[in-house]
């Protein structure tokens, strides 16, 4: 699965990170306004369709976490090998603060989905509790764009580096609609670069 991110287009990220989420929230916000403006000619608008409006953005919401995630993954562990070994990426670092906000939105997706299953069994003494969680995973992910736009840049240079040398790396991340278109071609060569080294090897040997 790694591989099959880091040789991805551009284009084939775009629409799987963006487009195609795009156009289903799109579809799905249409859908649910079609269903306020029928509710005098049909009645009330039913739990069910409700039910169906959430449980699909759930989805969608399930699907854009896992293709983010994975292509974040992919980069970050997956270039490891052109990094040189004096030069220490912390690798174990990055899979927690990359796991933390998977599994903090999952929690937080049921949490949601409770509330609105059952209101009167709300709990408010966990709301105290979601907003520190909350900026703790945005941490981890700003620290996992940190990790991967310095991976990106030492698997280029081969080279300690500062942050203002893979600034610009950061930001595309942090932009990625647009990164992508950028950034993916690099990594599609650092990762070509290393399957023809990795051919070269085997065939000396």
């Amino acid at each position: 699965m790694i591989n099959k991110f880091l040789n991805a287009k551009h284009w084939q990220l775009f629409l799987l990170l963006f487009g195609i989420p795009f156009l289903l929230q799109m579809f799905m916000m249409q859908h649910l306004f079609s269903s306020f403006e029928n509710i005098e000619s049909q009645g009330d608008l039913t739990p069910l369709n409700l039910d169906n409006f959430f449980i699909a953005t759930i989805g969608v919401t399930v699907l854009y976490m896992a293709i983010f995630y994975g292509w974040l993954w992919s980069i970050g562990t997956g270039l490891q090998s052109k990094i040189p070994e004096n030069l220490n990426m912390k690798v174990g670092r990055f899979k927690i603060a990359l796991i933390y906000p998977v599994i903090y939105m999952s929690l937080f997706v049921f949490f949601i989905s409770s509330v609105f299953s059952s209101p009167q069994n709300l709990n408010t003494s966990l709301f105290s509790l979601i907003i520190p969680l909350h900026l703790l995973a945005m941490f981890c992910i700003f620290y996992a764009m940190y990790f991967i736009a310095k991976t990106i840049k030492t698997a280029e240079l081969k080279t300690q580096l500062r942050f203002s040398d893979f600034a610009g790396e950061f930001f595309l991340l942090w932009f990625y609609p647009i990164g992508v278109w950028i950034l993916q071609p690099r990594i599609n060569q650092i990762h070509q670069e290393e399957m023809d080294h990795d051919i070269d090897q085997h065939l000396v040997e």
